[in-house]
């Protein structure tokens, strides 16, 4: 209203100068802003407000909603037509370049994930981070569940999660043993509070990811759940680089603890006149 209200003072300075036949692309004009600014809904008020607004101020007789000449009509009837489709036209290039922002920076905000996960050093590391960033973009509350002793369990989540319900272990374990989603607005044990997907690498599944949010209905939109898709992977890939360097150092510690307790036997030379004619050291 605002908008309208100011374009119609810019149109009525203007008239002296300009005479009505300009009135309407101010008027017009002002719509476009609302369409750019705000979106569909505010620019159709606009709409109606610029096109009552045109009729009262400018088409005879004045300051009355009637329409005396039948060719103001055809003035009046196109301008509320343009009006409509170009602040469809502009509500559309707006929401289109609202998306490709809000693609760019969750592209920016993936690019320093991987790079905090690179910085990681313990697989614990990893899985604070996964389970705090996938929060921070998605707005929700997650647990993180990896293999133990034949059953998942929770080892990460944010904010922190020691413990789960029956019903959330199970669904977790459905999804980690069908690696398929289960729980809260999935087709398997929806009954469960949280939404469970499984985490994947090239090698199967090695985890289980669960989300949940405040309110009722779905967690996640399809927007969302592309972009979990992303972090998931990301996050399953650092996972299991973990695996790999934790079982190589236990490797590593396994070998150490071995060539400690090995006894090898060297021979050395002793020079000739001795008592003994060689003498054997144990390492």
């Amino acid at each position: 209203m605002l908008a309208t209200a100011a374009g119609l003072g810019l149109a009525l300075l203007l008239q002296p100068y300009t005479g009505v036949e300009n009135a309407d692309l101010v008027l017009l004009t002002a719509v476009v802003a609302v369409a750019v600014r705000f979106g569909l809904g505010p620019s159709l008020a606009a709409v109606v407000a610029a096109s009552l607004s045109y009729n009262f101020f400018f088409l005879p007789p004045v300051y009355t909603f009637t329409i005396a000449d039948p060719t103001n009509v055809a003035a009046f009837l196109p301008f509320t037509i343009v009006a409509v489709l170009v602040s469809n036209l502009a509500s559309r290039s707006r929401k289109a370049a609202v998306i490709s922002q809000g693609r760019a920076r969750s592209t920016e905000r993936l690019y320093g994930f991987s790079r905090k996960l690179a910085g990681c050093g313990t697989l614990d590391d990893v899985l604070w981070a996964t389970s705090a960033q996938v929060a921070a973009m998605l707005r929700v509350r997650v647990v993180l569940l990896l293999p133990e002793g034949g059953s998942v369990a929770v080892r990460g989540g944010y904010p922190p999660e020691d413990r789960l319900d029956e019903a959330d272990l199970a669904a977790a374990q459905w999804a980690f043993d069908n690696d398929r989603p289960t729980g809260r607005g999935a087709d398997t044990l929806p009954g469960a509070r949280r939404l469970f997907l499984p985490m994947r690498t090239g090698r199967g599944t090695i985890g289980v990811i669960g989300l949940d949010a405040d309110g009722s209905g779905p967690i996640l939109t399809p927007e969302s759940r592309r972009l979990l898709d992303a972090l998931a992977d990301q996050g399953a890939l650092a996972i299991e680089r973990g695996f790999i360097e934790a079982m190589g150092g236990r490797i590593t510690a396994a070998n150490r603890r071995d060539r400690s307790g090995a006894v090898f036997t060297l021979t050395l030379p002793i020079p000739s006149g001795s008592r003994n004619p060689a003498r054997t050291i144990a390492a």
